[in-house]
């Protein structure tokens, strides 16, 4: 019986330490000036904006997303993205969108 109780207990320790989840590249625009921000997130575009509100006239845009086999957790960074999803820069760019471009909410 002790012996079930240890292996039971090695296979759930061997079992969480098996953890995956997605991170999300996202980009938020503003309609108005055309400025964007680069947005990392385990939540996609229309997940997003329901548990973090966006400022009014700002746009969610889906850029790329990857797999992550690390155990995540709030203070554990996201893993990078595989070579060929990563920009020379992560600075905020202009985006090219028209003005008129109507906001529209998920």
């Amino acid at each position: 019986m002790r012996f079930l109780g240890i292996l039971t207990l090695f296979v759930f320790s061997a079992l969480s330490l098996k953890a995956e989840y997605r991170v999300f590249k996202l980009r938020a625009i503003q309609a108005e000036t055309g400025q964007s921000r680069i947005i990392h997130s385990t939540l996609d575009q229309h997940q997003y904006p329901r548990l973090h509100p966006l400022p009014f006239g700002e746009k969610l845009v889906y850029e790329t997303s990857w797999m992550c086999w690390n155990p995540g957790g709030e203070d554990v960074p996201y893993c990078d993205p595989p070579k060929k999803y990563r920009t020379k820069s992560s600075t905020d760019v202009k985006a090219r969108l028209p003005a008129s471009a109507p906001i529209t909410s998920p």
